[in-house]
This record gives structure tokens, sequence and C-alpha cells, in this order.
């Protein structure tokens, strides 16, 4: 009777080597009812998107329509959107410490905030853009201090991207958005008074009459 050969046993290395190959095999296949693995590309690019500064969509500036969206970052730390105050109307104003007229306006702009951010309804928020590109943060930063500014001071982009889509060709410039993100009114030049007034009005109103 011809001796039957014995199946060698496989050496400790390779028997590991197959069980880790099994597992993989088993973890990408899955049971067919867990969720997909995300890839590392789709991670990255989600990362890429929360971390974007500047614009974050192509839409042009235009009465009545959505104020392009975009995200700065603040004086004092972090980043904000401009869709993060969605729901409330919005003073979008672009500045530089060497603007006169910006001197003149901003304690009509820090009066408005006191009446209606924290220290009111809250249903109203002033977002103030410094043009990076043609001011220092030192200055910025002296002159925000002299003013005893209470709201949200960001800087644009170093190439001022965010003013350039807004069009924004002398300083000041004000865009008075509504709770839906809407651009309502828009004002170059220095606005105070009932200026100011008005161009809330008509954002706190969807566009409405004020008189």
């Amino acid at each position: 009777m011809p001796r039957r050969l014995a199946t060698p046993h496989p050496p400790r290395a390779l028997a590991a080597l197959a069980l880790a190959c099994t597992a993989l095999v088993a973890v990408a296949c899955g049971d067919g009812g867990a969720e997909p693995v995300a890839t590392a590309t789709a991670t990255a690019t989600a990362t890429r998107e929360v971390a974007a500064i500047g614009l974050l969509d192509d839409l042009p500036v235009e009465v009545d329509q959505r104020a392009p969206d975009f995200r700065l970052n603040v004086l004092g730390g972090g980043a904000t959107r401009l869709s993060d105050f969605r729901g409330k109307t919005v003073v979008l104003n672009f500045w530089a410490s060497w603007c006169a007229p910006c001197r003149r306006e901003i304690p009509d702009f820090q009066e408005l905030y006191e009446q209606r951010g924290p220290s009111g309804p809250d249903d109203l928020v002033i977002l103030a853009v410094n043009l990076t590109p043609e001011d220092t943060r030192v200055a910025a930063e002296a002159f925000i201090e002299e003013f005893d500014v209470g709201f949200p001071v960001l800087f644009d982009t170093t190439d001022g991207e965010v003013a350039r889509r807004y069009g924004v060709r002398g300083l000041p410039a004000t865009f008075f958005i509504d709770r839906e993100g809407i651009v309502r009114t828009t004002a170059l030049g220095a606005v105070f008074g009932h200026l100011l007034e008005v161009g809330v009005a008509d954002a706190d109103t969807a566009g409405g009459t004020y008189e």
C-alpha cells in the first residue's frame, strides 16, 4: 500500500500572515449590512472644506439675491462664516484703519450693536471685515481698541478675495442682509444716523416698506 504523504504544517509566520489577510478581506467585503468605510480621499476633501478661508461659493453680489458666502478669520481667534448668522439681520461692513469715513461711522455701528446685539434682542449681527491687503494687523487692532468695538471683526484674505467679490472699490462699504441671507441694500461711503437706520430696517423687513 502506498504511503500517504503527510501535509506539512506551515511555519508560524506564514500562518499569522494568512490570518491577517483573511481578516483584511473580511473587513473590506463586510457582511452586506455594514456602512461602507469612508475613503481617505473623501475625508481629506471634507477637512479642506471645513478649513477653507475665503469665498465658499461663486455667487455674484446683487440686490434681492443671496449674498456670497465666505469664511474668514476672526480677531481674537477662530473663524466664522457669513451663513452662520442665517436667521439674523446682518450688517456687513468693509473697513480699514486709515479710512477717515470709517472712523466717522464706527460709533453709530457700536451703538446699534449695543441696542440690537447681545445686550438687546440678539436678532442682529454686525460683521466688520478689515481690508487686510491695504492695512496692517497692528493698526487694525489699535483701531478696534480705540473705539471699543464689541462686534466680530474679520480679516479678509491676503489678496482681498471677499472684498473683491463684493465689488468694494472704496471704503467704507456696507451691505444690509436679511434673515434669509438676501442682500437688501448696499451703501458705498459712510453710513451713520438715519442712513444706518434705513439700511437696517430694509433688511429687517426683507426689502419691504420702511418710512
